[in-house]
């Protein structure tokens, strides 16, 4: 059900079994796969490929220009998997051309909990658990099934292996520092 006060543009494409929650804006380029729930409240701008079953809840900005300076205006992406929740207040860029790949791209099954972010050119595996305010700047590589706990923090151009955990108010630091 698309809630008749949500902005749809005209060329987003919506898959089967839809929601859309009220004030919810999914702007152009933006594709939402079947049975995802965007609920109220909620920013998707594209170029950006969700995938299926996909929740995302309200006041979530997903698929927003990158912060970054180099960042020029190019088309850029962002893709999230299928199954992925991103919960309230969660913010992902997309990606960046200059230093960058030029996409964002988030796994299947991950779980991103209240105020996550997630920065520029980064690549979630699958099975991710963010909790609530982790965040990851540009450039940061996560593997399948990695945990971050509560405030945690990964500055840029860092690889957090499979099955790592990071500890809730941590700071990846690099491997020798210089």
């Amino acid at each position: 059900m698309i809630d008749g006060r949500a902005i749809i543009d005209p060329s987003a494409e919506l898959g089967e079994n839809i929601s859309v929650g009220p004030w919810s804006i999914v702007g152009p380029g933006v594709v939402i796969g079947d049975n995802s729930v965007i609920n109220s409240h909620v920013v998707l701008k594209g170029p950006a490929k969700i995938g299926k079953d996909v929740k995302i809840f309200q006041f979530a900005t997903v698929g927003e220009d990158t912060p970054a300076l180099a960042y020029a205006g190019e088309e850029t992406t962002l893709e999230i998997g299928d199954r992925t929740v991103i919960r309230e207040g969660v913010t992902i860029h997309r990606g960046m051309e200059d230093g960058g790949i030029g996409a964002t791209i988030i796994g299947c099954d991950c779980l991103l909990m209240a105020y996550v972010h997630v920065g520029h050119d980064c690549v979630v595996g699958d099975n991710v658990i963010m909790a609530n305010n982790a965040s990851l700047s540009g450039h940061v590589e996560v593997g399948d099934h990695a945990n971050f706990g509560g405030y945690s923090g990964v500055p840029p151009f860092r690889k957090i292996g499979s099955y790592s955990h990071i500890a809730a108010f941590s700071l990846v630091l690099p491997t020798r520092l210089v």
